[in-house]
């Protein structure tokens, strides 16, 4: 049904001569041919050639010479000498003049050739609404040759198919490698880059007048170039060394970023300063906690309300070593800057200023000084500051680039390419992916920090690449199947889920979007990745791939959980806590986290994060926290529902009893009902089931609430992880209400 849909989208657009915008490489790979020709002469309307199955159109015929084919259909040793058009309609038949030469591109049927509107082979910034629908030679891009050479080698060029994945070394430890690489690797294939300040010199001085940095301050994207970045960072960095902060100290960076927040970034580095980043929902008592550990005397500010609140916490002998706050975006008037004499607060234009008054060369980092300090998000305590080098940083972004760039695959990226920064930068997941673009030469797009927006800042910036957490890619996939319920049967039929829930997200998202997805797993500690997928791997979202290039793996014992391995100390390793295991062609599968598993009083473990990424596809709920106790049998779990979709599932269903409750307006009181509640714990055991989850999975019973589980509530991490002791102490009344009460599913 799906190719159906598809063959008829296509048909509009070709008959209809209303072309969508492609770029160069989507429509040579699309075309069946493309020439470099000279018409030599046309003639009239000719009916269609015998054995062509496009009945009912009369066409153009031309007499052409080819001066240079690019492309031709499998098993043809030569074009033929003559091409057709369809002139039904003006817009789509071609004009074309003899004597003249010309690109051009179609289809091949019947033994003939086809040029048609919708099938050129143009430059990427062709107007859609382009009548011409042919390209004059003369008018044809210098670097076309060069850009479809490129086209024919990714092409000539696909992912390889694999049957292992990673080798294993010797030994009883089983170390497990990445395959394409002889040992793990530490830097990038350029040599002069040895830090993350010398990756960004290389860029400013390949492509100085390329777009780098991007964001929408202004309502729309505006972008700077690498050069001008560049500038403005030496500056920045000027300033941070006149105000006291200079090679070897740390300073930090609150907040949203934007593209201040990465030029007064850019400047630390400049400098050799350590970047100390803090997320932007983080408690009031962690972050006061971090700007002690470090002795932060300077913080970078992303709103004047944010720069308010450290002022107060400054004055409250809260923050005791900070000495000066910098407002990003905005200027601050004269009541903001008279701040008491121990705290100086200016905003970034007066900081420029400084820099300039006071400008001193870059001051630069050495490959092993410490580049980051990013604070884990605190799943099971405190956040604890991991102190990450240059070379830490570039060891991973050379493995992304020996995985996707080298042979034997050829992934091209360039100044063409756009990546959409929707990460916070105190995660070191969005430094990777940033290091990786500049290393290309690509631009990178600034989310604007409203998760309401994220779909309308994509379509503004239409990027290439993107990196999110799975989620986002949750949440749209049920967001998107929401709708679809809505649909008429035919709709619902083509996206319907299949198998296990976490593969088919992966399928969705990867088909959805017509692009690769990419699945990584890792730490902060082990620079964001410690495995990754292949590309033209399609088992997506049943394992986390090899071991990422700049990675040894290996498995050691739980014997409390009866997971074994084979015998090591486990001296030097980092230990991640979770459970995993190796698949038969060396890629690994999680099974849970350490302390995400629930023994029950029969003595089975459960995966309670693995139920929560099942049921949290449910159209009724938000968010889902599953706990359990080893001295009761069964599951428990608080839903944060979706009201107006449960208010709906309860008005069509059969269940008398809930539907009376409805006549209850309070959300709070109607939640609380008891036909309500099990009528959501049963629709989440049939849901759960539906998925494939066991009995001693399910949930019997439920605490219903319409309250988000946030990172300021201290529920989740910041990087959205629910954080089980907390969440089990905020419903600690709850779950104990839950046990001792009867529920009948």
């Amino acid at each position: 049904m799906l190719k159906l849909l598809v063959f008829v989208s296509l048909v509009y657009v070709a008959y209809s001569c209303k072309c969508q915008t492609q770029t160069t490489k989507e429509a040579y790979c699309r075309a069946e041919w493309v020439s470099h020709l000279k018409v030599k002469v046309r003639v009239s309307k000719q009916p269609l050639p015998a054995g062509s199955t496009r009945k009912g159109l009369n066409n153009l015929k031309y007499g052409v010479e080819h001066v240079h084919v690019y492309k031709k259909p499998a098993n043809m040793s030569q074009l033929p000498d003559e091409i057709f058009t369809p002139s039904e309609s003006p817009a789509c038949g071609l004009i074309i003049e003899a004597g003249t030469e010309y690109l051009l591109a179609g289809s091949f049927n019947g033994g003939s050739l086809y040029t048609v509107l919708c099938g050129q082979v143009l430059p990427d910034n062709r107007s859609e609404d382009q009548f011409e629908n042919v390209l004059q030679w003369k008018k044809v891009p210098a670097d076309f040759d060069k850009t479809l050479q490129a086209i024919k080698m990714r092409e000539q060029h696909k992912a390889p198919t694999f049957t292992k994945y990673s080798r294993i070394l010797p030994g009883d430890e089983q170390i497990h490698e990445n395959i394409l690489v002889n040992a793990p690797i530490a830097g990038p294939p350029c040599a002069t880059v040895t830090t993350v300040w010398e990756n960004l010199k290389r860029t400013v001085a390949l492509n100085p007048d390329a777009d780098f940095l991007g964001d929408q301050t202004r309502g729309e994207y505006v972008f700077k170039t690498y050069s001008e970045v560049m500038k403005l960072a030496t500056v920045s960095g000027a300033a941070t060394n006149y105000l006291g902060i200079q090679h070897g100290a740390r300073a930090g960076l609150a907040g949203i970023h934007t593209t201040n927040y990465e030029i007064a970034m850019w400047g630390l580095v400049s400098q050799g300063i350590s970047l100390v980043p803090l997320y932007h929902n983080s408690k009031d008592d962690v972050i006061c906690e971090i700007i002690g550990s470090c002795n932060l005397e300077l913080i970078f500010c992303d709103s004047l309300e944010r720069l308010k609140d450290f002022a107060t916490k400054k004055a409250e002998g809260k923050i005791d070593s900070v000495k000066t706050l910098i407002l990003l975006n905005g200027a601050l008037s004269e009541e903001n800057n008279n701040a008491a004499e121990e705290l100086k607060i200016l905003d970034f234009e007066q900081f420029l200023k400084l820099g300039r008054e006071n400008y001193v060369e870059p001051n630069p980092p050495n490959t092993n000084d410490v580049y980051i300090i990013c604070h884990t998000s605190g799943t099971t305590g405190r956040p604890k500051g991991v102190q990450l080098t240059h070379q830490n940083l570039l060891a991973a972004m050379a493995g992304l680039y020996t995985q996707w760039c080298m042979p034997p695959h050829h992934f091209t990226f360039s100044t063409k390419d756009t990546y959409f920064s929707f990460l916070s930068l105190a995660h070191i997941y969005e430094h990777l992916m940033q290091s990786f673009m500049i290393y290309v030469g690509g631009r990178v797009g600034i989310y604007r920090g409203d998760a309401k927006l994220l779909i309308l800042d994509i379509q503004k910036l239409r990027p290439t690449m993107i990196s999110l957490v799975p989620r986002i890619l949750n949440k749209l996939y049920d967001q998107i199947h929401s709708n679809i319920a809505k649909a008429p049967f035919l709709a619902k039929k083509d996206f319907r889920c299949r198998e296990k829930v976490t593969p088919a997200v992966h399928d969705f998202t990867r088909i959805a979007f017509g692009c690769p997805l990419f699945e990584g797993y890792g730490q902060t500690e082990c620079g964001a990745a410690g495995t990754l997928n292949i590309p033209g791997d399609l088992t997506g979202g049943t394992h986390v791939g090899a071991p990422a290039p700049w990675a040894q793996v290996k498995l050691i014992d739980v014997p409390e959980m009866g997971y074994m391995a084979s015998e090591d100390r486990g001296e030097g390793w980092l230990h991640t806590g979770d459970i995993g295991e190796w698949l038969p062609d060396g890629r690994l599968r999680i099974v849970d986290r350490k302390n995400a598993l629930f023994k029950l009083a029969q003595g089975d473990f459960v995966s309670a994060e693995a139920i929560e990424n099942i049921l949290g596809l449910s159209a009724l709920v938000n968010q889902v926290f599953v706990t359990g106790l080893s001295t009761r049998s069964f599951l428990v779990g608080v839903a944060v529902v979706d009201l107006e979709a449960l208010r709906a599932e309860i008005k069509k269903s059969n269940d008398i009893e809930a539907q009376n409750a409805l006549e209850t307006e309070d959300s709070g009181e109607f939640l609380q009902k008891e036909p309500v509640r099990r009528f959501v714990t049963h629709h989440l055991a049939q849901f759960g089931k539906s998925k494939g989850l066991q009995t001693i999975e399910t949930i019997r019973r439920v605490f219903l609430t319409t309250e988000e589980l946030t990172a300021e509530s201290g529920l989740l991490t910041p990087t959205l992880k629910i954080r089980r002791q907390p969440c089990r102490e905020k419903f600690a009344e709850q779950i104990h209400d839950m046990y001792e009460a009867e529920m009948e599913l």
